[in-house]
């Protein structure tokens, strides 16, 4: 079974934190790597399209996709 992407996200791959610390999230995660896990299914209803994540000590959460940032090669 392939991997499911969504525009850059591909599950399973690396990607780094950047969700606005100052007034959401998780602030000591800003700028740390974690691991896509799941891509929603979408649909007509709000948090559609979020993304579980996993960070390397194991702690994984729910977050928009607009929070990751592709990892360079």
């Amino acid at each position: 079974m392939n991997p499911r992407r969504y525009r850059w996200l591909t599950e399973g791959e690396t990607y780094r934190f950047q969700m606005n610390a100052r007034t959401t999230g998780v602030p000591e995660r800003r700028g740390q790597h974690c691991r896509l896990l799941v891509i929603g299914t979408g649909g007509n209803f709000p948090g559609g399209r979020n993304v579980l994540i996993q960070f390397p000590d194991g702690l994984t959460m729910v977050t928009v996709p607009g929070v990751l940032k592709k990892v360079p090669a």
